[in-house]
């Protein structure tokens, strides 16, 4: 029972040390997605400012073509296509910044979820699984042969009548995709669920 006791506060301390070193790598998240935010709104001002200057040219070279000599009109090209290119290192810009954000916050997201699953199966597979006994086996194992064997021989006696292939179970029957899962099984309800039905 002592070691028992000892593997289960080092389990313990490991799941601290572990929920520590987590939360501080999401203390920083915050701070960075903000950094995120403020730059594409910052670049997002930067290609405004350049799509109003490629505006303004247009319209002024627009009005002044006729009075423009040939060399002015390419300047005045010229000025545009450096303002457009401009705006367009912006967008990149802005767009390597969003896939950034998206692709820590993602790191994330997928972290706590392999971390969720394994919680799940150290849970799963913990004391309480530990906690049985060879004989609750046995006996589970035994109970399990009967009710196959009996299972068996309906079915050959369905065969023969040749009522099998009109008899469905439940268990046969397709599960609807859009049935909501209840509870850390994550099977449907069977009727009012007071408690989990998986058995």
């Amino acid at each position: 029972m002592p070691s028992q006791q000892l593997n289960t506060d080092c389990n313990i301390l490991e799941y601290l040390k572990y929920l520590e070193d987590y939360i501080d790598t999401l203390e920083t998240l915050p701070a960075d997605m903000q950094r995120s935010f403020t730059l594409l709104k910052q670049l997002d001002a930067n290609a405004q400012d350049e799509l109003d200057k490629v505006a303004e040219l247009s319209r002024r070279l627009a009005q002044n073509i006729s009075e423009l000599s040939p060399e002015n009109r390419i300047d005045q090209l010229r000025k545009i296509s450096d303002d457009l290119c401009m705006t367009w290192k912006f967008a990149e810009e802005r767009v390597s910044i969003a896939m950034s954000a998206y692709e820590s916050v993602d790191m994330h997201i997928r972290r706590l979820d392999d971390d969720l699953k394994k919680l799940e199966d150290t849970l799963m597979t913990g004391p309480s699984k530990t906690h049985e006994t060879t004989d609750d086996v046995i006996q589970e194992e035994k109970n399990s042969r009967k009710r196959a064997v009996k299972n068996d021989e309906k079915a050959k006696k369905r065969a023969v009548n040749g009522d099998l292939k009109q008899i469905q179970t439940v268990e046969d029957m397709p599960i609807d995709p859009n049935e909501p899962l209840y509870c850390y099984c994550n099977n449907v309800s069977y009727g009012e669920m007071v408690a989990c039905d998986n058995e």
